[in-house]
């Protein structure tokens, strides 16, 4: 896609074999995923017209962030969102499970 940004292998389905998906930004079809080494990952669909930086509060306590382009019928397909405080973690630390 470009630095920064991925699809999911079933829009590049679309996009490069079937030829049925012409990409534009913005894109309406997104997730957003924060990145840990020590925690799961949080995954959150993003609402169209925003940014990753908009995100930045549910997304506190991950090193790093990637936002992925989706089609239209699995863009919510991720599972239940799984917040790190489900995920027994704390936000912001790097200690591991919290209390």
């Amino acid at each position: 896609m470009e630095p920064g940004i991925f699809c999911t292998h079933n829009l590049a389905q679309d996009i490069y074999y079937e030829r049925t998906t012409i990409l534009a930004k913005p894109w309406a079809f997104r997730r957003i995923y924060g990145l840990s080494s020590t925690k799961p990952p949080c995954r959150l669909v993003m609402t169209p017209g925003s940014a990753a930086q908009d995100y930045a509060a549910e997304l506190t306590g991950t090193d790093s962030t990637i936002v992925v382009w989706c089609s239209a019928d699995e863009v919510e397909d991720i599972g239940d969102i799984v917040t790190l405080e489900e995920a027994g973690e704390t936000p912001g630390s790097a200690d591991g499970p919290g209390p």
